[in-house]
């Protein structure tokens, strides 16, 4: 018997889970168990389910995320930029009581010869669903010109403020494939988010585990075989550094994508 891949998406928290039972019905292109890692802790209930266009109607994105107290005046505003799109991302994070919501639209040009698309840009809504009014446009722009001069400039503008050592080695490998750059509409604060192609936790770099006090070999260690697919970073409102990870825990590829 076929297993659904929400029923195999690694994870055990009831709201995630529940969250999950929203994409039942639908044909999904790729889930990602992502984790937040800073200084002290590390945020490992988060999730990432994505669905392409064709699989997805606007109105069951709307249904979805209404569910969860989408701040409803940004509603219209998601339909116009679904409407330029060939894909959504819906995700949750979990930090013990406090729940975040987001969404990603992302829109991009169609390669006719392969029948596969290019991601150009995201916008993306994170929200709190028990005060909707706090919540967060972010907006990310593909960097046309993929050089280690490019990448350290933009991890630099994040004030992420290190240049790990795996990133150079990847690109030597041909694992590193495009990076974002993200900007925070209200605030202008940036991020970086650099696409791989299938690079794992061993290949993290001691620079980059040392940024935190967690060992993340251990707590990782459930995720430490699935391939990590996007490495994101920057500075949070408090002021702290931190990274994230993305797994990819399942993908399926009868429509090749170039971002979950």
């Amino acid at each position: 018997m076929k297993i659904h891949p929400i029923d195999d998406s690694r994870v055990s928290n009831p709201h995630i889970l529940e969250f999950l039972e929203n994409f039942r019905q639908f044909k999904i292109k790729g889930i990602q168990h992502s984790v937040k890692v800073t200084k002290h802790n590390v945020i490992a209930d988060r999730i990432i389910v994505g669905i392409n266009k064709g699989n997805i109607y606007a109105n069951d994105i709307f249904k979805i995320v209404k569910k969860y107290n989408f701040p409803e005046h940004l509603l219209k505003r998601l339909g116009e930029e679904w409407a330029q799109a060939y894909m959504v991302g819906l995700s949750l994070e979990v930090d013990g009581d406090k729940l975040r919501y987001k969404v990603y639209v992302d829109k991009g040009s169609k390669n006719a010869s392969k029948s596969t698309y290019k991601s150009d840009a995201i916008f993306a809504v994170k929200w709190n669903p028990k005060s909707p009014s706090e919540y967060v446009i972010a907006k990310y722009s593909l960097i046309k010109k993929v050089t280690e001069e490019s990448i350290k400039s933009e991890v630099k503008k994040s004030g992420f403020d290190l240049y790990p050592d795996f990133i150079p080695k990847s690109i030597e490998r041909k694992k590193l494939t495009f990076i974002y750059t993200a900007e925070d509409e209200k605030s202008k604060r940036r991020s970086f988010d650099i696409r791989f192609n299938d690079i794992y936790l061993d290949d993290l770099t001691k620079d980059v585990l040392n940024l935190t006090n967690v060992n993340l070999y251990d707590t990782l260690s459930h995720l430490r075989l699935f391939p990590i697919r996007n490495f994101s970073g920057g500075v949070s409102d408090s002021g702290e550094k931190f990274f994230n990870l993305y797994f990819m825990v399942y993908e399926n590829n009868e429509l090749q994508t170039y971002r979950m």
